[in-house]
């Protein structure tokens, strides 16, 4: 599955990763899209958009399930909790520098219901993920300079309470997307300007450092054995590194 900026969401058979084959265009978002994501099971995906609007979607039909208002500022990602009984949806507008939001909802089977919501940021969240099974999830934020600013946030799900907040102050630069490792043992954080690095989820080390990307590292994602990142760049480029072994 694959989205674009231009509203533009598209099915492909990867049967043949070397000849990629269009199953279908998806429409139903009028404004840019901002996020895909599947569920655990890889039966449903979960798009949203900047006008705020988050859809889920059956994955083997292709046919939109629900589709509902989440916020009135763009929705920059839409995941499934581990279990995937929730949507956690993630906010903000950069350029008012508004307020981001943090929200839980039972997307149901046809109509939304808001189940919790997290203190609001004091700036645009840009990315989620989720450790320990969904007990912790973890933010990557924009800050404002406030005193409770960090650009990571390491959040108690069930008391929706903040319980870490990993980077010193100064040690990254403009956090903007996240990926935690299937196994729950890294958590990679990209930034609006390049730079990408990975920590070992438990620890908190640093274990990898990629310093010299260029552009905003829009994704980042581990492959499902958690030996491999791949980053996705706003340069157009896509980079592919070896994650070092445990020592």
């Amino acid at each position: 599955m694959l989205g674009g900026w231009g509203q533009t969401l598209t099915a492909w058979d990867m049967t043949d990763p070397a000849k990629p084959v269009l199953k279908k265009a998806l429409n139903g978002h009028a404004a840019g899209l901002r996020s895909v994501a599947f569920d655990a099971a890889g039966k449903r995906f979960v798009t949203s958009d900047e006008g705020g609007i988050v859809k889920v979607w059956d994955a083997a039909t292709l046919s939109p399930v629900v589709s509902f208002k989440a916020s009135a500022s763009g929705v920059y990602r839409a995941k499934f909790t581990p279990d995937g009984i929730g949507i956690v949806t993630v906010t903000g507008n950069w350029q008012a520098r508004a307020r981001g939001e943090i929200r839980v909802w039972d997307p149901g089977t046809g109509a939304e219901t808001e189940t919790g919501r997290f203190p609001d940021q004091n700036r645009e969240v840009w990315d989620v993920a989720f450790l320990d099974g969904g007990k912790l999830m973890v933010t990557a934020q924009a800050i404002a300079g406030n005193p409770d600013d960090a650009h990571l946030k390491v959040w108690d799900f069930a008391t929706k309470r903040v319980i870490r907040t990993p980077l010193a102050s100064g040690a990254f630069n403009s956090a903007r997307s996240l990926a935690a490792s299937a196994d729950g043992k890294y958590l990679a954080l990209g930034s609006g300007i390049g730079p990408v690095k990975v920590f070992d989820a438990t620890s908190w080390e640093e274990v990898l450092n990629l310093p010299n990307l260029a552009n905003v590292a829009f994704r980042v994602n581990f492959t499902p054995d958690g030996k491999t990142l791949t980053v996705a760049s706003g340069d157009g480029t896509a980079n592919v590194v070896r994650v070092p072994a445990p020592k």
